[in-house]
């Protein structure tokens, strides 16, 4: 019996997925209506997003956010965060909280209305992105240290006499 990955799984599936979505949006030619390369940095407090525009789009781009994955069904609940000229390719988002957020960067169509191709790491983020840091934990088979001993108080009593 052949098994397969989980991760090769999913990687043909998304291939056969754009493959019919290219294919279906614009034949022979490979009309690809989405960014490529999207990826979601942390720093502080700042989701950092960047991604390598589609060249077949000359429009600009919007950016959503939210709480779950984006997909067909959640962009209409997505909060819309803003709009960017093609070629700028990144986009700094504060969010309200350290929750994890999911992220969708769509080009826009000549009517103004986005593509809604929903790629994960070339149009949406695949896993929330949170500004929390992780807590750490202990290796495995490693017993945590005990707490420090508290410092003995040391009191100091000086005397002076008088004649």
């Amino acid at each position: 019996m052949n098994k397969r990955k989980p991760s090769a799984t999913i990687a043909l599936l998304a291939a056969l997925i754009i493959s019919s979505y290219c294919q279906d949006a614009g034949g022979a030619s490979g009309f690809a209506p989405f960014p490529s390369r999207l990826r979601a940095a942390v720093r502080d407090s700042l989701i950092i997003l960047t991604w390598t525009d589609s060249p077949d789009v000359k429009g600009d781009y919007v950016i959503y956010r939210s709480e779950t994955t984006i997909d067909a069904q959640s962009l209409p609940k997505a909060q819309r965060l803003g709009q960017i000229t093609s070629g700028t390719q990144v986009y700094m988002d504060l969010p309200p909280d350290s929750k994890p957020y999911f992220y969708g960067v769509f080009a826009l169509a000549s009517d103004g209305t986005p593509y809604q191709a929903f790629v994960p790491a070339r149009s949406v983020t695949a896993i929330g992105i949170s500004t929390a840091l992780p807590s750490p934990k202990p290796e495995a088979g490693v017993a945590e240290a005990p707490p420090p001993a508290p410092l003995a108080s040391a009191s100091t009593t000086t005397s002076t006499t008088t004649s």
